[in-house]
């Protein structure tokens, strides 16, 4: 999972989109994964807790270690890749905003009718 992450995060950092979809489909795999075996888990040892696994001498706290920091480093990985997605699409939508008509600068004349004066883009207005 985390290489998949970690792959998605240069996809997104080089703007690589085409690539995207198929990273994403990865992550998702992976993740229903990742949840039939905690639902497993679940089922099979109701209640317990990895804590309780290294209490009981099943897993090693070492390895219980490892597990936490990898998914740690599997959230910190997805937030950056959150935010890089919605630094993306902030820029596409600020473009797009400099780039077409505004319909939300109406105004209305005296006479209540709506003002048919131009409102636009950066190209439309005159220097």
């Amino acid at each position: 999972m985390l290489d998949v992450i970690s792959d998605e995060r240069e996809i997104l950092i080089k703007d690589e989109a085409s690539k995207l979809e198929d990273r994403i489909e990865k992550k998702m795999y992976l993740a229903g994964k990742i949840k039939d075996v905690d639902n497993m888990r679940q089922e099979m040892f109701s209640g317990k807790k990895l804590s309780d696994f290294v209490r009981a001498g099943i897993l090693k706290k070492s390895d219980a270690d490892r597990f936490i920091k990898l998914v740690n480093t599997v959230e910190e990985e997805n937030e950056t890749n959150m935010a890089l997605t919605e630094q993306s699409l902030s820029y596409i939508r600020f473009v797009k905003s400099a780039l077409n008509l505004n319909p939300a600068a109406l105004t209305y004349k005296n006479s209540g009718k709506i003002d048919s004066g131009e409102t636009g883009s950066i190209f439309t207005k005159k220097a």
